[in-house]
């Protein structure tokens, strides 16, 4: 099915109008959004509120009734409030290309997804992908509003595949909204995914979806969350981590929570002391409780908190143990792209060799694991070159964060009987000048969603990419396996695609020579926990040198 050029931004509004194929299935009494760009084969119902929330930090109440045929689902819903994040510069996305509608926010409605589907002519019980943006828990990114996360493109070409899927889209709370203040409740960003999950499961069937065939994925922090949902005991079929788990981010100790909430408060006192109360009295508008929304925002950006994370909570026991939290599933996809460290590509500008070689000098976990550490980035013996420590931090922070654990992964759950299917993106971002083009961290979603397909900008190698991820994707959610357990899929550079044997370094595509393995197999033999005691001393050192 060729799609049309160019599409609409804003696909046209229609009642459908469809035969039932049975009568559970309300596809055809409910207003949409019919996708015009692909034949009226695809509609979006957006914006369906899935839980409510009482009050700031209260549990979410998952909506119990389907509030039935007749209701207008055409606008998406609010998201989350949260700081302003240019995506176009992150993403060096042209200005020439139309920008993304800045969304409505809503606190206390941020708790909707949006339901995209084939329109009709199609089985019942179709499988279901339900999708976890990222976005470091603190911001939207690669979500239903905006191009990057478009979910027209998917469905379509599972459609035209002849493997239809229906795709779910979730809003969940964010940043200090989600983290909680530690004296009740906490996690409320996992909570609210949990809710939507039920939901889906309670509903689906009443847009052709199947809720024993759920396939739940993300990326980045999408990704964190969908191991922190296994972990924590939610049950779904088959999941896709793209660059994220919780080796990530580990759920921190409380201290550590405590600690960011009340730094939080403190600038919230400032923030009343700079209104004119300098009685020294505040009430409850001068803490995260009781704070208007607009004073939260302002005191993260005050403060440039552009990350959170979950609490080690009871529930989160033993989310280190592969094959107990993967070992259940079906099937898993698990990978990385090939230069994940662009993340902190700018936050090391200042630091010397000296300074970034002392961070390696761990405390915690011993000074012989951090002399590891260094030894086998080669900044162990670094004393002028910044410019060479620098890189290496960054790629340290890359492999310990994001490219090595896929590897253990896959290796402790298929030794367990498990399948584990490992992927590298290795596509540069299309968008920059190819002398300087890098797959970094994020730009697997630009073949994910396909929202820039249509544009002349984007180029030839990309669409081909897209087309082949997206292919695998749905194969995976359709039950299939996409390629073998004992290979790695690799999508670009060049618009190429194939699987590599592991244990084989004949494959045209090799997949060594992308990755340092032997950095990697020292990252994991000296385990998490050392190489977060590094990252956290490499991150304050970051942050204290721009902050002069």
């Amino acid at each position: 099915m060729a799609l049309a050029q160019p599409p609409s931004l804003e696909p046209k509004l229609e009642q459908l109008n469809i035969s039932d194929s049975t009568q559970h299935d309300l596809r055809s009494k409910l207003k949409g959004v019919v996708d015009t760009r692909y034949n009226g084969q695809v509609v979006h119902f957006r914006g369906i509120p899935y839980a409510t929330i009482p009050q700031r930090f209260c549990k979410p109440e998952i909506i119990k009734d389907f509030p039935g045929k007749n209701v207008d689902y055409t606008k998406l819903g609010p998201r989350c409030p949260q700081i302003p994040f240019d995506t176009r510069d992150f993403m060096q996305i042209p200005k020439t290309i139309a920008e993304d509608q800045k969304p409505d926010e809503d606190e206390l409605r941020c708790t909707n997804l949006n339901v995209t589907c084939p329109t009709a002519g199609t089985a019942n019980k179709l499988p279901v992908f339900m999708w976890i943006y990222g976005g470091s828990m603190t911001s939207a990114y690669g979500n239903a509003q905006q191009r990057l996360g478009d979910p027209g493109p998917f469905v379509a070409q599972s459609v035209e595949l002849g493997k239809p899927i229906i795709l779910v889209t979730i809003h969940y709370r964010l940043n200090i909204f989600s983290f909680g203040n530690g004296e009740g409740e906490v996690n409320l960003a996992l909570q609210d995914q949990k809710t939507a999950l039920k939901w889906v499961k309670k509903n689906i069937s009443k847009f052709g979806g199947d809720s024993n065939n759920i396939t739940v994925g993300g990326e980045s922090a999408g990704a964190i969350y969908t191991h922190a949902l296994l972990a924590s005991g939610a049950e779904f079929e088959r999941a896709i981590l793209q660059s994220g788990s919780l080796f990530t981010s580990p759920p921190q100790p409380d201290r550590a929570g405590f600690g960011l909430v009340g730094l939080i408060d403190g600038n919230l006192q400032l923030m009343e002391f700079d209104k004119g109360n300098t009685s020294g009295s505040f009430g409850p508008e001068s803490s995260v409780t009781g704070a208007p929304v607009k004073d939260l925002i302002k005191s993260l950006q005050d403060l440039q908190i552009t990350r959170f994370w979950l609490w080690d909570e009871p529930e989160l026991k033993g989310w280190h143990d592969d094959a107990r939290t993967f070992g259940k599933l079906k099937g898993l996809v698990v990978g990385d792209t090939a230069h994940e460290w662009v993340l902190w590509h700018g936050a090391f500008r200042k630091l010397s060799a000296k300074k970034i070689r002392q961070c390696f000098e761990t405390k915690i976990s011993g000074p012989e694991v951090g002399a590891r550490l260094a030894k086998a980035y080669g900044i162990d013996k670094l004393e002028e070159d910044h410019d060479t420590a620098r890189r290496e931090a960054l790629h340290f922070l890359g492999d310990c964060r994001f490219c090595a654990w896929p590897f253990s992964i896959t290796k402790n759950v298929n030794s367990a009987g498990g399948k584990v299917y490992q992927y590298h993106y290795d596509e540069p971002n299309p968008f920059q000048p190819k002398n300087k083009a890098k797959a970094g961290h994020a730009v697997d979603l630009f073949a994910l969603f396909g929202g820039y397909d249509d544009e002349d900008q984007l180029n030839d190698e990309t669409r081909r990419v897209g087309r082949m991820l997206r292919t695998k994707w749905i194969d995976f959610v359709n039950g299939e396996e996409p390629w073998g357990t004992n290979e790695t899929y690799v999508f670009g550079p060049g618009g190429m695609t194939g699987a590599i044997d592991r244990d084989s370094g004949a494959a045209v595509h090799d997949l060594n020579p992308r990755r340092r393995q032997a950095e990697l197999a020292v990252i994991r033999e000296v385990g998490w926990k050392a190489c977060m005691e590094v990252w956290q001393r490499l991150s304050a050192a970051a942050a204290e040198s721009n902050a002069e």
